[in-house]
């Protein structure tokens, strides 16, 4: 059965990952992190999009099968406003929430390190702009480096699970009616069955 083909039209703001099958370490040296940086420097050069934050992680999850990754990479559209500031906080916070830096600042294949240095030679900038008007706080680095509510990692995951537009009830209706999204938010597996209407009931 053919594949439907991904919708992903331009003016939103969108959250995409993949995870490696099987827990295999899709990075397991500086280098291997370096010549994937790389490769996004050039795939801003060759497609017309924007990164507004990333978060490479050698493996942590486990769901699905593939060669390399567990599948075909997911994504969901975020609104731009406070709710595209909770899920840039969540991708760079990643490194921290893995336990795998003391801070979040300190993961170097992040861009959350990215803003704070300078630039490595031979290096273009990779980060834009974010939505506008919509600046960072001024006390950025901090708010990553403090834990996200339950609630909020909740409604992330459900997100991230189902590929359901993040943001407000009303947004996140007009956004899923526009994409043709709506499955995203229907229960999962097959309907109750009814009981017939000359069904006799004891």
């Amino acid at each position: 059965m053919p594949r439907i083909a991904r919708i992903a039209p331009g003016g939103y703001v969108y959250h995409a990952l993949n995870r490696g099958v099987a827990r295999l370490a899709l990075f397991e040296n500086d280098g291997d992190f370096e010549a994937f940086e790389r490769v996004l420097d050039l795939a801003v050069e060759r497609v017309p999009l924007r990164i507004l934050g990333y978060c490479l992680m050698p493996n942590h999850r486990t769901v699905g099968s593939g060669h390399l990754y567990q599948g075909r990479f997911k994504a969901f559209p975020i609104e731009d406003d406070a709710h595209y500031l909770t899920v840039l906080r969540y991708v760079e916070r990643n490194a921290l929430r893995a336990g795998l830096c003391a801070s979040a600042e300190r993961w170097r294949w992040g861009s959350l390190a990215h803003r704070l240095a300078p630039l490595l030679p031979g290096r273009k900038e990779l980060l834009a702009e974010g939505p506008l008007p919509l600046p960072l706080p001024r006390d950025w680095v901090a708010r990553v480096n403090r834990p996200q509510s339950a609630k909020e990692l909740e409604a992330l995951r459900q997100s991230v699970n189902r590929g359901q537009p993040f943001g407000s009830p009303a947004w996140r209706e007009k956004t899923s009616t526009r994409l043709g999204l709506q499955s995203t938010f229907r229960h999962r597996g097959r309907p109750k069955k009814e009981p017939a209407a000359d069904e006799t009931k004891l």
